[in-house]
């Protein structure tokens, strides 16, 4: 197996055969030495999955509510600026004014 898998590597390090290939090379196909996962759909599965769907309806949810409230403090944010904008020109003119002439 070690032989099959150094005939199949490259210089570079890159090999040409997987081991699964390899493992079929040397033992040949034969039925049970590749086992795949059973079609049947477990109970455990199906809870699993329902629990998975269920918290990712719950993370969409909060992430509507999340981007609703970044909305709602973007503009609060916005108005505290065009507050603070109008009560600088106003402290500004209030500042002219009280400056003795010269």
């Amino acid at each position: 197996m070690l032989s099959m898998k150094n005939k199949t590597t490259l210089q570079d390090g890159t090999v040409m055969l997987i081991d699964d290939e390899i493992v079929l090379g040397v033992l040949g196909h034969k039925s049970g030495y590749f086992k795949c996962p059973s079609k049947s759909v477990s109970l455990e599965d199906t809870m699993l999955n329902k629990h998975l769907e269920e918290k990712l309806e719950t993370q969409q949810q909060e992430l509507v509510t999340t981007n609703q409230e970044l909305g709602e403090a973007k503009q609060e944010i916005q108005e505290l600026k065009e507050n603070q904008k109008k009560f600088e020109e106003l402290l500004h003119k209030i500042m002219e004014r009280q400056q003795p002439p010269p």
